[in-house]
């Protein structure tokens, strides 16, 4: 299992305090250095979203074949739990945000969300009419990958026990054997 630096919402750099603690994955103590390493962590998430979103802008019919051909032989039960995972912490997250009067969603909540949803909305609007189902699998794996992306810094942690490392790759995987890895860190 890859070493990955994780930190909550709370320390995340736009939260209030924009203080880093010693924070735990797996067993292991992580320390990060400085709120700067943690940003450039941070970074690496949006980042990674927009090198699936240049890939899924230039998918080759060999690629999107490819990708349909493993979203043929995953596994819907194992691929189904990472969603209900998934699910669990979206949710979390729009219930910190709600405020009386103010609706939000997990897009609303948390951008890399939202950027991960609209690379999907783009590419499958812009096939319009020539749009297959081969395709539309090749896009619904490259979401897959992009919103664990958009969550893998919370991996493992205790308020989210079905977020492992494992649900991540089920998610991850399919993308990453035809088009190379979804985050930088994998």
């Amino acid at each position: 299992m890859p070493v990955m630096t994780t930190f909550n919402e709370f320390d995340h750099p736009r939260a209030q305090s924009g203080q880093f603690a010693e924070k735990h994955h797996s067993g292991d103590t992580i320390t990060l250095a400085s709120p700067d390493d943690a940003i450039i962590e941070a970074l690496k998430t949006p980042a990674a979203i927009d090198v699936i979103s240049e890939k899924v802008s230039k998918l080759t019919p060999k690629q999107v074949e490819g990708l349909a051909l493993i979203k043929e032989y995953r596994e819907p039960e194992a691929h189904d739990a990472a969603w209900r995972a998934l699910r669990i912490i979206e949710s979390h997250e729009v219930q910190q945000m709600q405020r009386p009067g103010v609706m939000h969603n997990a897009e609303s909540a948390n951008p890399n969300r939202q950027a991960a949803e609209a690379m999907y909305d783009f590419a499958f609007f812009q096939q319009g009419p020539h749009r297959t189902d081969a395709h539309d699998d090749a896009l619904e794996l490259a979401r897959d990958a992009a919103v664990a992306v958009a969550y893998r810094w919370k991996i493992g942690r205790p308020e989210y026990p079905g977020w492992t490392q494992q649900a991540y790759e089920q998610l991850t995987e399919p993308w990453a054997r035809v088009m190379g890895k979804a985050h930088p860190d994998d």
